[in-house]
C-alpha cells in the first residue's frame, strides 16, 4: 500500500477496548489521507513501515483518546524528533511507546524525545523570506534573507552552534551527520525549522 487518500472522509474510529488504528507493513511515506480524522478511541499501532518518513497527515495532535496507547515502532526511516503528535502525547502524560524507529536512536526514547520537544517548538514557523538552503547540507547553510541571530540544536536539544551577528549563512561542515533544528531571529521575529547535515 502506497496511498491512503481513500480514507480522507474518515473522521472517527471508536473501538475503546481494542485496536483503533493499525498501520503496518506499508510502503507509505507519510499519512496523508488521515487529515480529517478527529478522534480515535482504542490502541494506535504504527509499525513495520519500511518507507514511512513522517507522520504528516496524521490528524491533529490532540485527537487520540487519553486512555489510548500509541505504539510507534520498527519504522526504519521515520524521524520522530519534534513531531507534534509525539510531543503532545509526552506533554500530556498519555500512554506512548517509541522503539526502533529511524531517528538513529535519537528520539526513540521518551526522555530524549521530551527534551527535543521542550527545546524546539513543535510549530515549525518559517517565513518566505527566511528559507534555508541547501537542505540537506554538507558545508554552508544559507538563509534567503539576512538574519540577526542563529541557534542550531542537535536532536537531543543541545545548542551546537550560535551566532549573534547579522549574516546570510553559517558554516555547518564541522557538525556530525544527522537531523538539526534551527532558530533564527530576523528583527523582532523568530523562525524555526530543521535541516539535515550530510
Amino acid at each position: 500500500m502506497t496511498d491512503i487518500s481513500a480514507l480522507s472522509n474518515l473522521t472517527e474510529i471508536n473501538r475503546p477496548e481494542g485496536l483503533g488504528l493499525v498501520i503496518e507493513g506499508t510502503a507509505l511515506e507519510n499519512l496523508h489521507g488521515l487529515e480529517n480524522l478527529e478522534y480515535i478511541a482504542g490502541k494506535v499501532r504504527i509499525f513495520d513501515n519500511f518507507a514511512l518518513e513522517s507522520l504528516e497527515g496524521f490528524g491533529s495532535p490532540a485527537f487520540i483518546g487519553a486512555d489510548s496507547t500509541v505504539f510507534i515502532y520498527d519504522n526504519p526511516v521515520l524521524d520522530l524528533c519534534a513531531v507534534p503528535t509525539v510531543c503532545d502525547r509526552i506533554e500530556s502524560g498519555h500512554p506512548l511507546v517509541l522503539e526502533d524507529n529511524g531517528s538513529a536512536g535519537e528520539c526513540n526514547f521518551i526522555p530524549i524525545a521530551a527534551a527535543v520537544c521542550e527545546t524546539v517548538s513543535t510549530e515549525e514557523v518559517t517565513a518566505a523570506d527566511t528559507e534555508v538552503y541547501p537542505n540537506p547540507v554538507s558545508d554552508v547553510l544559507h538563509f534567503s534573507a539576512p538574519v540577526t541571530q542563529v541557534l542550531v540544536y542537535d536532536a537531543a536539544g543541545r545548542t551546537v552552534l550560535q551566532r549573534a551577528e547579522e549574516c546570510r549563512s553559517v558554516r555547518v561542515a564541522d557538525l556530525r551527520a544527522g537531523l538539526y533544528f534551527y532558530e533564527v531571529a530576523d528583527g523582532g521575529e523568530r523562525y524555526r525549522g530543521r535541516f539535515v547535515k550530510e
